[in-house]
């Protein structure tokens, strides 16, 4: 079987109402202690435009791991939440809520470059 060569393919444009940048953030709880963001990735990436995910390292205030989790483009904020609460990773039932607050930016560290240009 001979192919001719390449196909040119145009992909569909998405109406740009449709196309939301607007970030929502999540706050999952009941985290196994060893799990990796990839394994989150692997089970949430399905409910929408997964942007970010932070894992926490240190047990939060309800004695259990946690993570933050972003998604852009979401319609219906409580919607996703109730698709997403209950899915299970490794076993345990992750729990989530729409995040109170956002997930703080670590302090961008000094180096020698900006130090020379005091």
């Amino acid at each position: 079987m001979e192919t001719k060569g390449w196909t040119e393919v145009w992909r569909r444009k998405i109406p740009s109402e449709k196309r939301s940048n607007e970030i929502t953030t999540y706050f999952v709880t009941n985290v196994p202690k060893d799990a990796k963001k990839w394994e989150l990735r692997a089970i949430l990436y399905k409910f929408g435009r997964l942007t970010d995910i932070y894992m926490g390292t240190n047990i939060g205030i309800n004695r259990q791991y946690y993570s933050f989790i972003k998604y852009a483009g979401v319609e219906d904020v409580k919607e996703l939440e109730k698709k997403i609460d209950d899915v299970r990773l490794r076993g345990k039932c992750i729990a989530v809520n729409l995040s109170i607050h956002d997930r703080k930016e670590p302090p961008k560290q000094r180096t020698n470059h900006d130090n020379a240009k005091r």
